[in-house]
C-alpha cells in the first residue's frame, strides 16, 4: 500500500469515527427560510380559501406542505452526499416522522375547527404543534436555539388559549402571532444556523 493510499485510509477511518452516521444530522438550514415563507403564506391566506370550500382549504395547506417537503428532501439528500450517506440517518428519520405526523394532525384539527366556526383556535393549535416540533428537534440534536424558540411558542400558545377561554377575542392577534413566532422563528433559525454552518 502506497503512502497516499494509507493516508486516505486513515482519513476515512477518522471520518467514520467522528461522524456517527446514525445520530448525525446533516441539514441545509436555508430550508427553514423556505418553511418560514410557506407558513406565513398559509397563516395569512388559508381562511380566505376555507370560505370558498373547506376541503379545498385542507388541500391548499397540504399542497404547500408537500411542496416544501419535496424541496427539503431534495436538499437533505444533497447534504447527505457530502458525508457519504446513502440514506437518511435515524435522527433525520425521527425528525421527519415527528413533523409528518404532527402536520397531518394539525391539518385535521384545523379542518375540524374551521368547520365548527372556531377559526381562532386553529392558529393556537399550529403555534403549539410547531413549537413542540421545534422543542423536540432541539432536544434530539442539542440545538438550543430550536429548543428555546419551541418553548417560547408553546408558552404563547397556552397564553392565547387561556385568553380565549376567558372570552377574549384572540382571532386576529393569534394569526399575527403565528406569523411572528412560527414563520419569523423559522426564518431566524434559518439565517442564524446557516451562518454558523458556513463558519464551521
Amino acid at each position: 500500500m502506497s503512502e497516499k493510499e494509507e493516508a486516505l485510509t486513515q482519513l476515512n477511518q477518522i471520518h467514520s469515527t467522528l461522524v456517527d452516521k446514525e445520530k448525525f444530522l446533516p441539514y441545509n438550514y436555508n430550508i427553514l427560510i423556505l418553511w418560514g415563507i410557506i407558513s406565513a403564506i398559509l397563516f395569512l391566506t388559508y381562511e380566505k380559501v376555507a370560505k370558498i370550500n373547506l376541503l379545498l382549504s385542507a388541500g391548499y395547506i397540504l399542497g404547500f406542505i408537500v411542496l416544501g417537503s419535496i424541496v427539503e428532501f431534495y436538499f437533505m439528500k444533497l447534504e447527505n452526499k457530502k458525508y457519504d450517506l446513502s440514506s437518511l440517518t435515524k435522527t433525520q428519520k425521527f425528525i421527519e416522522s415527528i413533523y409528518g405526523f404532527n402536520t397531518v394532525f394539525g391539518v385535521l384539527i384545523t379542518y375540524l375547527l374551521i368547520s365548527n366556526s372556531l377559526n381562532s383556535y386553529s392558529y393556537i393549535v399550529w403555534i403549539f404543534i410547531l413549537g413542540l416540533n421545534k422543542y423536540m428537534v432541539g432536544f434530539a440534536t442539542n440545538l438550543s436555539k430550536f429548543s428555546n424558540i419551541g418553548i417560547i411558542n408553546i408558552i404563547v400558545a397556552f397564553i392565547l388559549f387561556l385568553a380565549t377561554l376567558y372570552g377574549i377575542d384572540t382571532k386576529d392577534i393569534s394569526k399575527y402571532l403565528a406569523v411572528l413566532f412560527i414563520s419569523g422563528g423559522c426564518i431566524y433559525l434559518g439565517l442564524t444556523l446557516s451562518k454558523e454552518q458556513k463558519s464551521v
